[in-house]
């Protein structure tokens, strides 16, 4: 393989989405012994709205130029926030381009932050020799923004192989879980005051931080008998909480991808969404859609230990995190 860089911004798999899918590509080539260097944005110093600005519109840039002898033949950038071009071959990963289609921001913090998005999106669609879309849907999209179909490769996340079933399903009774911010997209708002406003004999979970809507949401509904905010769920932790609950919801508006949905389904936990949700249809596929939040006991009530096991297999024979690392090294190695 030529001589490979990879370019990412925090490598946590406690972070998010992005930084799971960093740590385990970086994981993944050091598992596969292949050579690579590293440019890490994190090193970044992080703090106030001043320096996060700072950051976007400047820090990046000349921290790009301070790493240049890092470079390699094939610079592969991990998310589209990063990417600067360079005089090797580029490949961009595009997780989802909601930022730039859909975020409505409400704050100067925000607005800052989608313009240089939208920037480095239009600059990914303009200069990047190959995009990695993680969906058909995030494909979809950058074909609709200008990006040329030939320049686009689809690889999809995969779940780890942790995650699995731990607990007999019929033996859960009485909570539900969401697990991930509270950005307006994800609206949890939405879920909350359906929830808190319901006749459902469940308990409500609500796990993870960030998001504009934090604060607000908690002050609202932290005194509810239903409702738990637990905060960041530790990573060792992660597989035994899915399978704590009888189901998961994800009430998310928009979705490039959708992992936590593969992760509870994989550990037997079925997974509820609106019928309006904008989710890739790889990951739909294995969602129940529900109207409103009290037809939750319903779709439940229909359920049975052997149906979640089937679901659990077929995902993760479907989405591995070793078929993402072996896709993603054959768009390595085939770059001429």
């Amino acid at each position: 393989m030529n001589n490979l860089t990879i370019i990412y911004n925090n490598p946590d798999p406690q972070a998010g989405g992005i930084p799971r899918y960093a740590h385990r590509i970086l994981q993944g080539l050091e598992e596969e012994d292949e050579e690579f260097r590293e440019i890490d944005f994190s090193e970044l110093e992080r703090g106030s709205v001043v320096d996060k600005i700072l950051n976007l519109v400047h820090r990046r840039r000349r921290f790009i130029s301070e790493n240049q002898d890092k470079l390699g033949d094939i610079n592969h950038f991990l998310q589209p926030e990063l990417y600067f071009p360079t005089e090797g071959t580029d490949i961009v990963t595009i997780h989802d381009l909601f930022m730039k289609t859909y975020w409505d921001p409400n704050s100067f913090y925000e607005k800052v932050q989608k313009r240089i998005y939208t920037r480095r999106v239009e600059r990914c669609i303009e200069h990047a020799d190959l995009l990695i879309a993680v969906s058909d849907q995030t494909k979809n999209t950058l074909i609709q923004e200008g990006a040329n179909e030939k320049d686009i490769v689809v690889v999809n996340l995969g779940v780890r192989e942790k995650f699995e079933i731990r607990r007999d399903y019929s033996s859960i009774e009485d909570k539900i879980g969401y697990l991930g911010d509270f950005r307006p997209r994800k609206r949890v708002g939405r879920l909350l005051e359906e929830f808190d406003d319901g006749d459902l004999d469940y308990e409500l979970l609500i796990a993870g931080t960030g998001g504009s809507e934090e604060d607000k949401l908690k002050k609202i509904y932290s005194s509810s008998e239903k409702i738990e905010f637990q905060g960041r769920v530790p990573e060792d932790d992660l597989v035994d909480w899915y399978n704590s609950l009888k189901a998961f919801i994800f009430p998310t508006e928009l979705e490039g991808f959708g992992l936590p949905v593969l992760e509870a389904t994989a550990c037997g936990t079925p997974v509820l969404v609106y019928e309006d949700a904008d989710i890739s249809e790889e990951v739909k596929k294995y969602c129940y859609e529900v109207e409103f939040v009290d037809q939750i006991s319903s779709v439940i009530g229909d359920l049975d230990s052997e149906e979640v096991k089937s679901n659990s297999e077929r995902v993760k024979e479907e989405f591995k995190w070793d078929k993402t690392v072996r896709e993603t090294l054959d768009v390595y190695r085939g770059v001429k």
